[in-house]
Order: structure tokens, then sequence, then C-alpha cells
């Protein structure tokens, strides 16, 4: 079995090789996660934070897991370890992959830094012209 057969038997999001793109957050609100590919399912060649988050962390955490699931699982994680290189966020300190040698952040970290910088720009050029 690998990752694709894997996501076609568990992931609610796979339908008819295609992601649906839904997430569901700690609340248990649903939404369709931009992050997601949106049209053909990609877990086979590349990281999925849907089948990473809940796939991957349902058949770990069930006793009756089998065992060609798991060996999915290897190859899916030893297949991102060849094509990516996973890196530490310096912010929140999760692994992320990364294609770039100069990424420091995870895109979560990375968009609200991005907004943080943003607000201080405008702040400092609102005072600029109060003076």
């Amino acid at each position: 079995m690998n990752s694709k057969s894997l996501a076609k038997k568990e992931c609610a999001n796979y339908w008819n090789n295609r992601c649906l793109s839904i997430t569901i957050t700690p609340d248990l609100q649903q939404y369709i996660d931009d992050e997601l590919p949106q049209d053909k399912c990609t877990v086979d060649k590349e990281s999925c934070k849907y089948f990473e988050d809940i796939i991957i962390r349902q058949i770990r955490g069930s006793r009756n897991s089998s065992k060609q699931a798991e060996e999915a699982i290897v190859k899916y994680e030893e297949q991102l370890r060849v094509s990516t290189k996973l890196r530490k966020c310096r912010e929140c300190h999760k692994g992320f992959p990364s294609s770039f040698h100069n990424e420091k952040y995870c895109s979560d970290c990375k968009k609200k830094r991005k907004l943080k910088s943003n607000r201080e720009y405008k702040k400092r050029a609102r005072s600029r012209k109060s003076t």
C-alpha cells in the first residue's frame, strides 16, 4: 500500500482522485483550506497538511491499525524527507517543509509577521503625517 491508496481508503477529502480541501478546526468548524490542493490529490508527490494532521494521527492512535497502513505512512514520511527538507520555525518551533535554504518561518508565522509588519509601517506613517 502506498500513500495514495491510503488516502483513497481513509481520507474524507479524497473523492474521485480529487482533494475537496475541507478542513475542520478544533472547535469543529469546517472551511475550505487554501493551502490544500483544490484539484488533484497530491499526497503521493508532496506534503499534505490534512493527511498529516488527521489521517496519520488517526492511524497511529488506533489500536487496530493495519500493518499496510503503517508501512504506507513510513513510505510517505521517507518520500517527504527526500523531496523536501524539514526546517524548524523560529517563532513556533514546529517543523515545516522547505525547498529554500533561507526560509526561517512556517507559512502561518510568515503571515502573522507580515501582518504585524504592515501594521507597524502604517502606524509609523500615520505618526509622521501628524507631526
